[in-house]
């Protein structure tokens, strides 16, 4: 009977000893997740799954494969401890032959080889003999990178030795395989919408409607090419620019109208059209309109003016010297000389005469 007990009492504390270590395995597993989802890359994240995930399984060989989730294609690959002959070799003749991957690929489990078959048969398979005796990998196992219940990737690990604790490891596989899976369609979503983002502003920056974002109150407001050339042609533009950003109260978007003078001496209307975005609650997107100070010009000759170029050739049209542009514009009258040549060559005119004849729509440029 005492016996009977001290076998009773051992058992617990083994369960007792194997739950602690499964507690202490989650939390780093918790931890290694938190990691890996702060990569800024795929290619940083495969770094620092290889350089961590030794704590975890003690099998030198190991590798990441990224999948296609439909064909189950290979995507992207990561190794240590193997040559880049032994990944080639395996996707010219192992991969089709891999008994485990396949059962990996249907049962979303882990897989350790020797589970599967002898040693003695394992290392007659033809994936032993085409690809994995290259590196003499006596025990393997795989496990599934699983996001969104379907597989996205691979976990392998191998080991030549001839002793190895493989078998308990194969839960631990299987544990790593979420955690590396979750972290994966993490960095990619964010590369996603950081490329997104990305190729909106490059979008809005050849926009001809002028808009500035904030994106933090930290933060100097962004603003795109035609925000700036607008701005830049305002009395006091920057602290209109940073007025426009004002937060609306609420979430509603927020209209308003606001007298400005132009550098040229113009008087305008300034439409202002913002609000905060839903998802950011700390944005401000913006999207200004000038009224009552824009020049005749239009279509392909006024873009093909510079922001100062179109300064200059309101102020020609009005009548006013080289001397009084300069003065108006803070520049000197042999500045304003050259830009007036820069002018009359991209207008196709010669004069000044020419020049007003074209802005009020009175005749074509000269060829």
């Amino acid at each position: 009977m005492l016996l009977a007990a001290d076998e009773t009492l051992s058992s617990q504390l083994l369960d007792g000893t194997i739950a602690a270590m499964r507690s202490s395995v989650a939390a780093d597993l918790v931890d290694l997740g938190a990691l890996l989802s702060r990569a800024e890359s795929l290619e940083a994240l495969e770094r620092t799954y290889l350089r961590e995930s030794g704590q975890f399984i003690d099998m030198p060989i190991r590798g990441l494969y990224l999948l296609d989730p439909r064909t189950h294609l290979p995507l992207r690959s990561a190794g240590e401890n193997t040559s880049d002959h032994f990944l080639v070799r395996y996707e010219q003749a192992g991969r089709s032959v891999d008994p485990i991957l396949s059962r990996v690929l249907r049962s979303h489990c882990a897989v350790y080889n020797l589970a599967m078959m002898s040693l003695v048969e394992w290392m007659d398979s033809q994936l032993y003999q085409e690809v994995v005796g290259l590196h003499g990998c006596r025990h393997v196992i795989e496990a599934p990178m699983i996001s969104a219940g379907e597989v996205i990737g691979t976990l392998n690990f191998a080991d030549p030795r001839d002793e190895c604790a493989a078998e308990p490891a194969v839960e631990i596989a299987e544990l790593l395989g979420r955690v590396v899976g979750q972290a994966v369609t993490v960095v990619q979503q964010r590369t996603a919408l950081t490329r997104m983002s990305r190729n909106a502003l490059a979008a809005l920056d050849i926009s001809r409607t002028a808009v500035i974002i904030n994106f933090s109150p930290d933060e100097p407001p962004w603003l795109n090419d035609a925000a700036r050339e607008l701005i830049d042609g305002l009395e006091r533009g920057r602290e209109i620019a940073y007025d426009a950003i004002a937060r609306p109260a609420g979430r509603e978007p927020l209209t308003r109208e606001v007298p400005v003078v132009l550098k040229s001496g113009r008087s305008g209307l300034l439409r202002i059209h913002s609000r905060s975005p839903g998802e950011e609650p700390d944005a401000v997107v913006a999207v200004l309109g000038l009224a009552g100070a824009s020049s005749p010009v239009s279509g392909t000759v006024w873009a093909a003016l510079s922001a100062r170029e179109r300064q200059v050739c309101e102020l020609l049209v009005e009548g006013l010297t080289d001397r009084e542009i300069g003065s108006r514009l803070s520049l000197s009258s042999n500045t304003v000389s050259q830009y007036v040549k820069h002018i009359y060559a991209k207008t196709h005119t010669r004069s000044r005469v020419e020049l007003t004849r074209l802005v009020i729509g009175i005749d074509e440029p000269v060829d």
